[in-house]
Parts: structure tokens; C-alpha cells; sequence
């Protein structure tokens, strides 16, 4: 990043760097993921994008170096070699009756081998690459759910029981340059934004979760939003930020009170307006909102929803006039 710059400028290009390098970073880890077979492989894998130096003492190659591959990286590879290998066991159950039983045993074994991994050494010299692995047995302990209803049912890839799945993919033929990994549930589609989160921990996703993501990915389909209620602590806000984790996306949580006015929001939904990538806005306690400024900004949010219903490239809020990307969601919680 060129430091003679302007300001905006240069935090332009850093954002554009930051997107690119997780591009490239992505596109490293889904290639060495393509030639895992097994439980080892999976093990090998996971110590060869983690180590960044070389070193000839191997114990030092494991203490000393950092996790050279992102968090979200590795998690959004695992999502789109789920979903691969998962189509390709239920195209194959017309020739191949135990196809799924056998893709359902190959994860049993990598929850077993991951497991076995962040109990080492190797793991705990590192809390990034710990709290890597812990995310990564969430995942596939989910994964497991989602193959015991595909084994009942035996489904096609354009039954309902499949398609409701919050489903990654890495479109073929995709210019390297150019990757864009795209989320899918049903008819909604959306394209990973490549934020950068760091090493983030990730919710354990209940059936109740896959319910309310289906619930809040219908709403984006149709540019609306969702309103999460419930007892305080039940996860209303972490399933918000977790679903946009899934995106790539930021996801900005705001406490609401009885001191907010219509500018603050306002102020909230201009930048979702102008976010490049696309990011989500959670409102916490929506209900403490005074009713007066809860007309306005129905108002503000009612506008924002007709631009992007007819594809228009700029929306007023307030008295601006505002580029509108057109990826941005709003989602409220209350008590």
C-alpha cells in the first residue's frame, strides 16, 4: 500500500489487498484439500498450512511458527469439500447404495483425528491453531447431523431435505484471479464478501440454528430482514454474526436504547449502503427504540428495500444520496 496516498485512498487499497490475499490464500487450501483420502491426510493437511517456517528441528517447526493459512479460509474449504463430496455420494447412490453410510464414516474419522489433534503439543503451543481445530470439530460434528437425515431419506441434490442446507461452493472453471465462492439455501444466492475476521471461535449450530438460518436467508432473497426473539442469553445476536461469518461479511451488533434518535441509525444504514462487500447490521434490543423514532426509521429501511428491489444504484437517506451495493442486511433482536 502506497503511503503517499490520501487516506481514503489508501484504506481502499488495503481493503482490496486484504480481499485479494484471501482469494489466493483460498484457492492454496482448497488445492492441497483435493488429495485428502484419508485420516492421516486430514492430519498432514492440517500441519502443512499451518506452518509458515522452515526449520530443521522439527519440535521448533511446531512451537516457534504461526498459522500461515486464515481461519475462515479454512473453514470456507471444508464447507465447499463438504458440499462436494456430499453431491457426489448422493449421485451415487444409484450405483452405489452405501455411498452416503461411507462419506458419513469418512467424517466420524476425521471428527476422531482432529480431536486427537488439539489435544497435542502441536496444538497447544498455539492458541489461533486450537481455536482452528476446535471450529473445524464443530463443523463437522454438523456435518455428521446433516448426513444422518440425508441417509434417511435418501435424497437427490435438488430435493428439499438437501437444498435447505446452507450449502458453499466453488464455481468450476472459476478464474483464480477472480474467485468467488458462493453461499446457497434453496433459491437464495449470495457471494462471499472475503472479510477478514482473524481467528474467531464459531456457534455449535443446532437444528434450531439451520431453522433460523433458512428463515433469515429467505428474508435476503426478497430484501427484508428478521427479527430474532427470545429469553436474554439463548444466542439470538452470536447466530446473527455467525450467519455472516458464513458470508465473509461484516456483521456490526448495536445496542439500542431509549437514547437513540433516527441520525444514529441513519448514520448505521448509510454504511451498509456503501459496503463494498456487503455487511449485515444487528440491532440489539430493538424494542427499547422510542416509538417516535421508530416511524423514521421504518421509513429509512422501507426505502433502502425499494432501491434494491428495482436494482437502483442510489438510495436518500436522510438528505444524501448514497451508492447502493445492494448486499447488506438488517436483522433485529428483541426480548
Amino acid at each position: 500500500v502506497k503511503i503517499e496516498d490520501d487516506l481514503e485512498r489508501r484504506l481502499n487499497n488495503l481493503k482490496t489487498m486484504i480481499n485479494d490475499t484471501l482469494r489466493e490464500k483460498m484457492i492454496q487450501a482448497y488445492k492441497s484439500f483435493e488429495d485428502i483420502k484419508n485420516v492421516q491426510a486430514h492430519k498432514k493437511w492440517l500441519e502443512n498450512i499451518v506452518i509458515e517456517k522452515e526449520s530443521d528441528n522439527p519440535a521448533a517447526k511446531k512451537t516457534e511458527n504461526t498459522t500461515k493459512n486464515i481461519s475462515q479460509v479454512i473453514a470456507t474449504v471444508t464447507q465447499i469439500t463438504f458440499v462436494e463430496n456430499t453431491e457426489n455420494a448422493i449421485r451415487g447412490l444409484a450405483s452405489e447404495q452405501n455411498s452416503l453410510m461411507d462419506w458419513y464414516g469418512k467424517l466420524d474419522q476425521a471428527i476422531l483425528s482432529y480431536s486427537t489433534i488439539v489435544n497435542e503439543e502441536f496444538a497447544n503451543t498455539n492458541p489461533n491453531l486450537r481455536r482452528i481445530i476446535s471450529n473445524l470439530i464443530t463443523h463437522y460434528v454438523h456435518y455428521k447431523d446433516i448426513m444422518r437425515e440425508l441417509i434417511e431419506v435418501e435424497p437427490s441434490v435438488d430435493d428439499f431435505e438437501w437444498q435447505k442446507q446452507l450449502r458453499t461452493y466453488l464455481p468450476a472453471g472459476t478464474d483464480e484471479r477472480n474467485l468467488m465462492v458462493k453461499i446457497r439455501q434453496l433459491k437464495f444466492e449470495y457471494e462471499y464478501g472475503y472479510e477478514y475476521f482473524g481467528p474467531t471461535t464459531r456457534i455449535v449450530i443446532s437444528p434450531l440454528t439451520d431453522r433460523v438460518w433458512l428463515t433469515m436467508s429467505s428474508a435476503l432473497q426478497i430484501k427484508l430482514g428478521c427479527s430474532l426473539g427470545g429469553p436474554a442469553g439463548t444466542g439470538k445476536t452470536e447466530t446473527t454474526k455467525d450467519l455472516a461469518k458464513f458470508f465473509g461479511i461484516q456483521c456490526i451488533v448495536f445496542n439500542c436504547s431509549e437514547q437513540i434518535d433516527y441520525k444514529i441509525l441513519g448514520n448505521i444504514f448509510s454504511g451498509l449502503c456503501l459496503h463494498k462487500n456487503g455487511a449485515f447490521a444487528c440491532l440489539d434490543e430493538f424494542n427499547r427504540i422510542n416509538v417516535e423514532v421508530l416511524s423514521v426509521i421504518a421509513t429509512q429501511l422501507f426505502k433502502i428495500r425499494q432501491a434494491m428491489l428495482t436494482n437502483a444504484e442510489t438510495v436518500t437517506i436522510m438528505t444524501d444520496a448514497l451508492t447502493l451495493v445492494g448486499k447488506s442486511g438488517v436483522f433485529v433482536t428483541m426480548n
